[in-house]
Order: C-alpha cells, then structure tokens, then sequence
C-alpha cells in the first residue's frame, strides 16, 4: 500500500506540471491576453489616468509608459521561460496571483468562496448518496413488485431531466415566479448568518439551500439508485447468495449482512468522480442560477471578464481537491476489500 501511494503521489508532479503549462501556454497565445482584456476595461471605463496623459501615445492613444507599467504587472517584460518558471514558483507556492479586476489575490478569493460551495456541494452528496442507496436497496429487495416498476419511471425522469431545466422549473414553481413563494428565488445567506444560534443557522440553510440541493441531486441520485440496485442484484445471483438461502437464513439478514457491504465496492469505485463532479464543476450552473456566491459563481464572472488568474487558480485547485479525493478513495476502497492489490 505504501508503494502504492507512493507511485500516485509520484504522478502527481507530472499531471500538475502538464496542466500549469497548458494554462501558461493559453494565457501567451490567447487572443484576448490579459494584457488586451486589461486595456479593453481600461478604455471601456475612461479612466482619469488614461485623460490626464495626452503627450507620448501610441497610435491607440495609450501613454507609452502607462502600457510599459503594465507589460511590467503582468510579467511581459520577462522572456518567455523566466515567464514560465516564475509562474511554476508561485503555484508550488500556492501565489496564484492577483485579480485582474477584484482588486484581491486569487487565494483570498478562493477562500472567501470556497466554504458556501463546499456547503452546497456537501449538501447534494448527503441528498444524492442517501436517497440514492435507500430507494437502490429498496428497489433491489423489492425487484419486479410494484415499488421496482414505479419507482422506476420516477428514478428515469429524474435522471433525463438536464439540471439547469430542473432548477430553472423548481424556481417557477416554489420561489413565487408563478405559483407558491415557498423558497427564496436566490440562495444568499443573510449577513448576520454567523452571528445566528446553531439551530438558526441550520433553519436559514434549510430555506435558502432546498431548491438548489433538489436541483443538483436528482441526477445524480436517480444514478445511483441504479448503481447500488444493479450492484445488490449482481451480488444476490452469486453463489454464497444462494448458499445462505439454502440455509435458512431470511432474506433481509443475506441483504444486510452479505449483500450490502459487497455491493458497494461498485458505488465506492464510483465516488472519486462524483464528489469532485458535484463539489466543483456539476454545481457550477446551479450556483450561477440560484445566485450561490461560490467558487461556480466566481468561475463564471471570471470566464465572462476573463480573468485569467482567477480561472486558472481555479482549475489549480479543482486538481489538487481532485487528485486528493481520488487518493483517500483508494485507500478507503481497500480496507473495504484487502483483496485489492495496489502493488
């Protein structure tokens, strides 16, 4: 296990290093480089700085000195491989450098966001995995019934339904666009939420966090549901299955001390994928939507204006959390079944 992890810690370097070059690479190549989208905003704005400097210009008339400032800020006055090595020292650093337009640092901006999309995100999984493996073990236990068929067109539904549809319809319905004001339309938590007692705080996520959890969870619930029925019935048609019927053991005791635990090796394979999916890039138009000021939310403005820093800081990060969930998974995995061989 020790080799195991690390061999995967050893892969890591390379697969971070792939990514920051292909970011370097986007952001020296790109069309509208920083540098342009910097004076696009500059010129948009009409700033005072810009009116007051009218004598050395170049044929945008822009100050030469103010453009040779900004060359200067934004690294372009280095040769392309110093360029490219300071920026490997400032992630491993973890300096993700500064906003092109928040007038903050990238890690500040993560941080400030990161918490409410690791709320929303934790919220979905709790939804996603506990409906999801609940109706899963109901509909393998009562396979072919009358439950199996009609939670079965349910479960299929949800599962078609794209999630910005569902959000978007949820939002029609509950949030007093057209029919009930049951729930707020955007899901900002008021300013004074960490003064709240404990249970205010809970109540308050409760009402502005529903729709939205609902709106990321179906999916990815209804798969799952799947998963853990196709996984239990694979497992009731195996041999020690049928063994322990054979002698006398009741059906709920097979499923719940043999069948359960061997039919979520499948479902626990799966996880790494879905938990870096609904934290990170599966809430992102849900947070766009509900107005959720997380990290999707930050992505999106950041992709709107692009804000190369912020972008790229990002997707650092969603690959680190990625590599990291994937390794604890792993690990979880074989203590579930030693059997698994990491050599």
């Amino acid at each position: 296990m020790l080799i195991y992890l690390l061999k995967r810690l050893g892969l890591f370097l390379p697969t971070l290093l792939i990514i920051l070059t292909i970011n370097f690479l986007i952001v020296q190549t790109a069309p509208t480089g920083p540098l342009q989208t910097k004076l696009e905003a500059i010129k948009t704005e009409q700033t005072d700085f810009l009116q007051n400097h009218q004598k050395i210009t170049t044929k945008n008339d822009l100050p030469i000195e103010f453009l040779n400032q900004l060359n200067h800020q934004f690294g372009f006055d280095k040769p392309l491989h110093e360029r490219y090595f300071l920026m490997l020292r400032d992630y491993a650093r973890f300096d993700l450098g500064d906003s092109f337009f928040k007038g903050q640092s990238v890690s500040q901006l993560i941080a400030q966001k990161l918490p409410i999309s690791l709320l929303f995100g934790g919220l979905s999984l709790m939804v996603m995995y506990g409906l999801g493996v609940f109706f899963g073990v109901l509909k393998a236990y009562f396979d072919g019934l009358f439950f199996d068929k009609v939670t079965a067109i349910i479960l299929a539904f949800f599962y078609a339904i794209p999630t910005f549809v569902l959000a978007l319809a949820l939002i029609v319905v509950f949030a007093g666009f057209r029919f009930w004001h049951i729930f707020p339309m955007q899901a900002i938590l008021p300013d004074d939420f960490r003064s709240l007692s404990f249970f205010l705080q809970i109540k308050t996520i409760i009402y502005y966090f529903t729709l939205p959890v609902i709106a990321s969870s179906l999916s990815g619930m209804a798969s799952i549901a799947y998963l853990t029925k196709f996984s239990l019935m694979t497992e009731k048609h195996s041999a020690y299955s049928r063994l322990a019927t054979v002698q006398g053991l009741e059906k709920w005791q097979i499923f719940y001390h043999h069948l359960i635990k061997n039919a979520s090796l499948p479902i626990l394979a799966e996880m790494p994928m879905t938990v870096a999916g609904v934290l990170f890039s599966g809430n992102f138009l849900v947070e766009v939507i509900f107005g959720i000021n997380g990290i999707g939310r930050l992505a999106y403005e950041a992709a709107m204006m692009k804000d190369y820093p912020v972008m790229f800081g990002i997707l650092y990060v969603f690959t680190l959390f990625g590599m990291a969930v994937q390794l604890i998974f792993d690990i979880l995995y074989h203590q579930i079944d030693p059997k698994v061989d990491y050599r």
